[in-house]
């Protein structure tokens, strides 16, 4: 699997399998955020099964903030961005694909001024995830802050 470093501070990724908490744990990944619900579709191991993986390759600090990609709001990016600063180190945030986990980092920043077109621009740029989609969503989170 690759994760895909967003910021010194966050990798991003889509759904984990336990070889992949191996290579987190080499990666010096010292928390994780799950952005999945669980029952999502069939045959994803649930949040439980892979804090599981973590907690056996010795990443213990495991949150779970599921959340729907259309029903995402500021508050989950503002809740998103406060588990992510309690982390000493490195996190990786994982759903389906990684868009939200993605997303949420976006809002967040989009909230805290930052342009919303060279945030899609550097997004796309380092993990491929294309969040044009959300344009004005993050437009308006930016327009709020």
């Amino acid at each position: 699997m690759s994760f895909f470093q967003l910021t010194d501070k966050l990798y991003i990724a889509p759904q984990i399998n336990r070889t992949d908490t191996a290579e987190a744990a080499k990666l010096g990944i010292t928390g994780v955020i799950c952005n999945r619900p669980d029952q999502e579709e069939p045959g994803q191991p649930t949040f439980s099964e892979v804090s599981t993986w973590f907690a056996d390759a010795g990443i213990r600090n495991i949150t779970h903030q599921p959340v729907v990609g259309s029903q995402i709001t500021e508050s989950d990016a503002q809740t998103f961005s406060q588990t992510l600063a309690a982390h000493d180190g490195p996190v990786l945030a994982y759903c389906r694909t990684g868009t939200r986990c993605s997303l949420l980092w976006a809002l967040h920043q989009a909230g805290q001024g930052k342009d919303v077109a060279a945030l899609i621009s550097e997004i796309k740029e380092k993990t491929g995830l294309d969040l044009s989609n959300f344009t004005d969503k993050l437009k308006a989170a930016n327009i709020a802050s």
